[in-house]
């Protein structure tokens, strides 16, 4: 049966005359009335206290519906009162809801109707009804190890599988509350995800009536890791450490053009890969280390090259340290070294007999020389050719709703090492030709640019240009003789699941300025990883 609790709004004396007379009247009312003098309490602030403190002033003729609240304000703890299957009236859980005498039903909880708690009670004019509690609120927060909110989704549904709630979105802004899931009193599972049947990453949740529950769940890498009781607020104390390594392999098609260290044509490959980044960010301070290493095997056919089952497609081994000191807001100086190398000999076969012929930069022959079919020429040693790129400078990034931008430009020197190697300009007939390359130690400019968004962590797309122009370049700039060196790296990614992705990457570069045409190749990868830490 429901409370009936007297309402005055005209001062301390008259609200306790009418509390005396509601307990008068329940001694000599019949023994169901007085059943129901206090509800349970349910939360460090009791029915009595909650009911003082709401100030909802009630219309001349009304009584109003009161639905307790187990934990003070819950957001998405919405009320609905129904009079004859139609709502008249709406509001939330620790608030007076005006309403004219007569019979209601009332709905706590968001969502359709099915799915909320439900309660029949009798409005008398002038007076408050309060509903029971026959339900009980479940909060839940997702957080990584660090108790640092991340965003994710998961649902909530009855053992029987009969209500489902959700999919619930959760955020990494801690100022935002986790919103509070009106369950009836039962046995539910709660599952990280949209699917509430998975088999994995769920756990059993028991809800009673009258009941917050706060989870907090530790998530890492998709997965759960553990459960905790606590206040659903995040308690993380950002940590200004970063530290991520990831190994994985990968199948591709792939197309390459004017490649002078690499295979030409259309490839089918196998390789793998590693990345790793660690980073200190104090606010002030940025110290940030990328080491990479990613190759590529196993040819098929090429329009100049000899079909052969073994040949390397990528072969890269890159490293980048910078510092950022933020003067004002996300601007200030940096300073950086990064350098670029391969792993493996680069070399040249045919199927046929050829005369490879190696020229200087201004068409001098070098030297010249008569191969068989299937003689392997070797272009480059292993490990050449190496890039070495340092610079300072002012920058700028800026990061905001998964989008990030950041530009930076300053002086730099650069350092190009070939180890005596030449790259394969073209061929004609049985004539082959191939441009040898010296070692230089260039001074000028530097520039980079970069552009990315990631949408829900399952797309994202980065986009970064770097730039470099050596001093001899500043009076032809612009002119047929300039040729800055330059490289243009975009990748998209598209993930797959926990360990799977599909990755397109483009590159454009010139990575000498002897080298008038641009080198270009696109891949596109269906990639497989897994995170060390």
């Amino acid at each position: 049966m429901n409370q009936l609790i007297a309402f005055s709004r005209n001062g301390r004396v008259f609200r306790r005359l009418a509390r005396a007379l509601v307990v008068g009247l329940a001694f000599a009312a019949a023994p169901a009335l007085a059943q129901t003098a206090v509800p349970k309490r349910a939360s460090q602030v009791s029915v009595q206290d909650q009911l003082d403190m709401d100030i909802t002033p009630l219309p001349t003729g009304y009584g109003a519906v009161f639905v307790p609240s187990p934990g003070g304000r819950l957001p998405g703890a919405s009320v609905l009162v129904q009079y004859e299957g139609e709502t008249v009236a709406r509001g939330y859980v620790g608030e007076r809801i005006p309403v004219p005498p007569g019979q209601y039903r009332v709905l706590v909880g968001s969502g359709p109707e099915a799915l909320r708690a439900t309660s029949e009670v009798t409005v008398i004019k002038g007076m408050t009804v309060t509903a029971p509690q026959n339900f009980g609120v479940l909060r839940v927060s997702l957080v990584d190890e660090r108790k640092a909110p991340i965003e994710d989704k998961f649902v909530v549904a009855s053992a029987d599988g009969a209500r489902v709630y959700g999919p619930i979105s959760t955020s990494t802004d801690k100022a935002k509350k986790p919103e509070a899931i009106i369950l009836p009193p039962g046995k539910y599972v709660f599952a990280l995800g949209t699917n509430p049947n998975a088999r994995e990453n769920s756990i059993a949740i028991q809800v009673s009536g009258d009941e917050l529950v706060d989870y907090r769940v530790v998530v890492e890498d998709g997965k759960i890791v553990r459960t905790e009781f606590g206040r659903p607020e995040a308690e993380a104390e950002p940590s200004p450490w970063r530290v991520q390594w990831v190994i994985g392999g990968d199948v591709s098609f792939a197309q390459r053009m004017n490649q002078f260290t690499t295979y030409n044509g259309n490839v089918f490959t196998m390789g793998g890969f590693t990345n790793f980044e660690g980073a200190y960010d104090s606010g002030r301070h940025l110290a940030q280390l990328n080491v990479g290493v990613d190759e590529m095997l196993l040819s098929l056919t090429s329009p100049i090259e000899h079909e052969f089952p073994l040949r390397k497609i990528v072969d890269e081994v890159s490293a980048e340290l910078l510092y950022n000191y933020r003067v004002v807001g996300i601007v200030g100086p940096y300073a950086h070294a990064m350098g670029l190398a391969t792993i493996f000999n680069t070399t040249y076969r045919s199927d046929g007999p050829y005369t490879a012929t190696t020229r200087d930069v201004n068409g001098n022959v070098l030297k010249q020389g008569d191969y068989f079919a299937r003689d392997e020429l070797e272009t480059f040693d292993g490990g050449f050719p190496m890039f070495f790129q340092e610079g300072a400078g002012f920058g700028t990034r800026y990061d905001f709703f998964g989008i990030t931008l950041g530009i930076r430009a300053g002086a730099a020197m650069r350092q190009s090492l070939y180890g005596g190697g030449r790259y394969v300009q073209g061929r004609t007939g049985s004539n082959l030709d191939l441009i040898a390359l010296e070692d230089s130690f260039d001074y000028g400019a530097e520039a980079s640019a970069l552009a990315g968004f990631t949408l829900f962590k399952v797309f994202s797309v980065k986009s970064r240009f770097d730039l470099f122009v050596d001093s001899d370049q500043f009076a032809g700039f612009l002119g047929e003789t300039y040729r800055p060196i330059y490289r243009w790296d975009n990748i998209a990614s598209l993930r797959l699941s926990r360990y799977a992705s599909v990755v397109y990457t483009a590159v454009l570069k010139r990575d000498a300025a002897a080298v008038a045409p641009s080198q270009f190749a696109h891949t596109f990868r269906l990639r497989f990883q897994a995170a060390i830490f």
